[in-house]
């Protein structure tokens, strides 16, 4: 990768993973309105025909998309950490909002009368270009446009070459209002010293380093207490049950509760502005203030209000309706720490829908995987205002992004409000156990501590735990070893009681001779490890009412029927990259996801696929299929052995084992150029560039070489669209 930090944090260990999925060349083949002109010539008339090919994933609502990742610290009732994963969707109406009067006011899209008023603020209304969320567009075939995008209004408005180059997913405005706002300062932030006073400064983020235009209070806490563009999907946590908690659930633990409670989907968050209803109130009047131009603006409603501005509270349900099954809690699956590897299958129950309705004991085979969320696509949210987002609310939809959050800890303090606890809990830690220097004993955790245990009267800990009257108590024995014995560490900086002395009511010394046998024989204070780091990819949702021009054509009445029927949309998609284990390292070699299905007779399978232009050239196989490297093809005499290009193929076989395409077995008498004739023919029925009842055998082949070449094949057909008579495995 060139920039880890384009479009947000992703914290993973500067390896990039996978390549970028896109072919190599300027906005006319990448534009971000979705569709790309190809034409297809008959070489023996001369002839042309225009078709246009798609160049971003679509799902249907209703079908089930499994979303997969590794954890690189553990998850899922490991007892090293404390695990939550939370995904999350945007799309275009809250990433870049037509709606008035509902996000914080901006410079230019604020009271009547300014610029963007009733309007987006960022896309390009004048080259139709998308400005939220956006990918980035090259400049040419020698750019792979993966600058960070830079803090102006202009940068985020893609109407040149050179801001079209700029990747966006939150906007300016949002950034902006981030950057004024004062930071959370009740928050436990250890001994890191916060230098900024907004909420760019976190623990984690004490810089306040910027990432496009991430908040970063918004994206190290969750749930968060203000306005967001994201919507929630799931929160997965070592504290759920075994059954998948809904909105106003019975069953749902303390911890899903609060999520449930919490989410803006339906709950509201606050924020701070002029008065929205008062005609003699602008926008100015907070642009031009010392608490606005200090970082300083107000972040509660006690604030707000004294401060003679409005306190406003808004929920993602004020404007869309959203059906109470789209958030749900649900447990995590175990994968243990220090291991990019797969979750323990038998412990799968994180899906949208409740596990009686849902498709992991049936369908979907688990097996050995990676972890995974298997997510029913909802349908597209209906709108509550007419102004709410124009043409309509389905339009935005055809540009989204989706969001996984990772949020691990240790266990040394609690880290949740009392709400989120069960009855009996510990109190969660707050700004008051923050430290100002290694030896203030608001708090027993420090960075990289150094501990001392001399052959004299040294010290080792021995913790012992019990129980009285729901209170947990901890018992340290100070014991010393012999004055002939004992190896020495390093120096001793914090002395244990000065440690110990804000939790001295639930800390007893003990002599060694009253101890219980040790449990640990020493114990040794660590820094609370708090990471979230993201991936995200972006995509679009079709309904079989609300379907863009370009989205594919299909026999929705066949598919109506089987859905009514009791049948299920399965998408089939791809992991990995090319290359060897080593070569795709944190990334795998190239799969299916999910690469085994049980699919009943109603049943159908959406296939879609990537290809990247942008692998590494570092000595990969020929690749036949793909092309050469646009960037040295010209010049390098070895483009065509090691080209960058890749492409993916589906083949129908027998057996999972046999890699030989499967045509025909009732007819063993086939020859090879027989059955690649039969396959030619499959695909040429599908393709958008032949017609076999008008064009030549030239055209059917130069149609072919059209397809395994396109980055996306032949999704504008949905020959993907696959519906099964008989229950088979397909691989």
């Amino acid at each position: 990768r060139d920039n880890g930090n384009r479009l947000f944090d992703s914290q993973n260990n500067n390896n990039g993973g996978y390549a970028c999925d896109r072919a190599v060349g300027d906005g006319y083949f990448q534009p971000e309105n979705d569709s790309v002109p190809f034409q297809s010539l008959d070489a023996s008339t001369g002839d042309t025909t225009t078709f246009t090919q798609s160049k971003r994933l679509y799902f249907y609502a209703g079908s089930i998309l499994p979303i997969e990742w590794t954890n690189q610290h553990g998850c899922g009732g490991n007892s090293k950490v404390s695990c939550e994963i939370v995904l999350q969707y945007a799309c275009e109406d809250t990433l870049d909002p037509q709606v008035d009067n509902f996000w914080p006011w901006a410079q230019n899209k604020a009271e009547k009368g300014t610029k963007y008023y009733g309007k987006q603020h960022f896309r390009d209304t004048v080259g139709n270009n998308i400005a939220a969320p956006r990918d980035g567009v090259p400049r040419d075939s020698t750019d792979a446009a993966t600058d960070t995008i830079t803090d102006t209004e202009a940068a985020a408005i893609p109407n040149t070459v050179e801001t079209r180059r700029f990747g966006m997913q939150e906007n300016f405005d949002y950034y902006e209002m981030c950057q004024r706002t004062e930071r959370n300062k009740g928050l436990y932030t250890a001994d890191q010293r916060i230098n900024r006073n907004d909420r760019r400064g976190t623990r984690q983020n004490p810089n306040g380093n910027r990432h496009g235009f991430e908040c970063n209070e918004e994206r190290d806490y969750y749930p968060w207490w203000a306005p967001s563009p994201w919507i929630d999907i799931a929160v997965l946590t070592d504290n759920a049950a075994d059954k998948v908690c809904h909105y106003n659930d019975a069953f749902c633990t303390k911890r899903c509760e609060y999520y449930m409670n919490n989410t803006m989907n339906f709950h509201k968050k606050g924020y701070c502005d002029v008065d929205h209803s008062n005609s003699s109130s602008t926008v100015k009047r907070k642009l031009n203030s010392a608490a606005w131009n200090n970082n300083r603006w107000y972040n509660n409603r006690a604030a707000c209000q004294t401060a003679g501005f409005k306190w406003y509270e808004v929920s993602h349900s004020d404007n869309l309706a959203l059906a109470t099954n789209s958030f749900v809690c649900a447990k995590t699956q175990f994968a243990r720490v220090n291991q990019l590897g797969n979750g323990r299958a038998d412990s799968i129950v994180s899906q949208t829908e409740m596990q009686s309705q849902g498709v992991v004991a049936n369908q979907v085979i688990e097996g050995v995987n990676a972890n995974r969320f298997l997510w029913t696509v909802p349908d597209i949210p209906r709108n509550k205002s007419p102004n709410y987002f124009s043409p309509d609310v389905a339009s935005a939809y055809k540009s989204c992004v989706l969001r996984i959050r990772y949020n691990v800890s240790s266990a040394d303090f609690q880290a949740w409000p009392i709400d989120a606890v069960d009855p009996g809990s510990a109190h969660m830690v707050d700004s008051r156990n923050n430290s100002k220097s290694r030896t203030d004993p608001n708090t027993p955790l420090h960075q990289n501590p150094y501990i001392y245990i001399n052959p004299g009267e040294s010290i080792i800990w021995r913790i012992c735990f019990f129980r009285l009257n729901a209170v947990f108590f901890i018992i340290f024995c100070v014991k010393g070893d012999s004055s002939t014995k004992g190896d020495m560490f390093v120096k001793l900086k914090e002395t244990p009681t000065s440690i110990l002395e804000p939790f001295k009511t639930a800390v007893t010394f003990f002599p060694s001779s009253r101890c219980p046998p040790p449990i640990l024989k020493a114990a040794i204070w660590v820094l609370d490890i708090l990471l979230i780091p993201e991936v995200r990819f972006s995509y679009q949702v079709c309904s079989f009412s609300a379907c863009s021009a370009d989205t594919p054509k299909v026999d929705a009445v066949q598919m109506k029927a089987n859905l009514a029927a009791g049948g299920k949309i399965y998408n089939v998609n791809v992991r990995g990259k090319r290359g060897n284990i080593v070569q795709v390292y944190p990334s795998v070699e190239y799969d299916f996801v999910p690469n085994m299905l049980a699919l009943s007779n109603s049943d159908m399978i959406h296939f879609q696929w990537t290809g990247s232009d942008y692998n590494p050239r570092r000595g990969c196989n020929d690749a036949t299929g793909g092309p050469p490297d646009a960037n040295t093809f010209s010049t390098d005499a070895n483009a065509n052995q090691n080209p960058r290009a890749d492409r993916s193929n589906v083949v129908l076989t027998s057996h999972m084992g046999n890699n030989v395409p499967w045509l025909d077995h009732t007819n063993a008498d086939l020859t090879f150029n027989a059955k690649k004739a039969i396959a030619n023919k499959t695909i040429l029925s599908n393709a958008p560039c032949y017609n076999s009842a008008t064009d030549s055998a030239t055209t059917a082949q130069d149609c072919l070489h059209t397809i395994m070449r396109l980055a996306y094949l032949n999704q504008q057909s949905d020959s993907g669209l696959v519906c099964f008579s008989n229950k088979v495995t397909s691989r």
